[in-house]
C-alpha cells in the first residue's frame, strides 16, 4: 500500500511515537492545533467509556475526524472497513 508516495506497511507502532509523528503531519498541513484538540478531546471521551466495542467505536470516529481535518482525499479504511470513501475530484 502506498501513503503519501511511501510504502506503507501495516506493522503497529507505539500509540506515542504515532501521536508525535501524526502532530508532526498536521503542523506541516497547518493544522496541528486542530489535530491536538482532537486527540484531548477523544481521550476525555474514552477514559469515561467502559464498553470494548463502544471504545473501538469511538476510535474510529476519532480517526475519521482527523482524516477529514486533515483534508485527506483516499478512502479511510479501518481493519479492512470502508469509514470514509475517496473524496471526488
Amino acid at each position: 500500500m502506498i501513503v503519501d508516495g511511501e510504502e506503507y506497511n501495516e506493522k503497529i507502532i507505539p500509540e506515542a511515537k504515532f501521536r508525535k509523528q501524526l502532530l508532526e503531519k498536521a503542523k506541516i498541513y497547518g493544522c496541528d492545533i486542530e489535530i491536538k484538540a482532537i486527540i484531548e478531546k477523544y481521550d476525555r471521551i474514552l477514559k469515561r467509556c467502559t464498553n470494548d466495542k463502544e471504545k473501538k467505536d469511538i476510535a474510529i470516529m476519532a480517526v475519521a475526524e482527523v482524516h477529514k481535518t486533515m483534508n485527506c482525499f483516499g478512502a479511510l479504511v479501518v481493519n479492512g472497513r470502508e469509514v470514509l470513501p475517496a473524496k471526488e475530484g
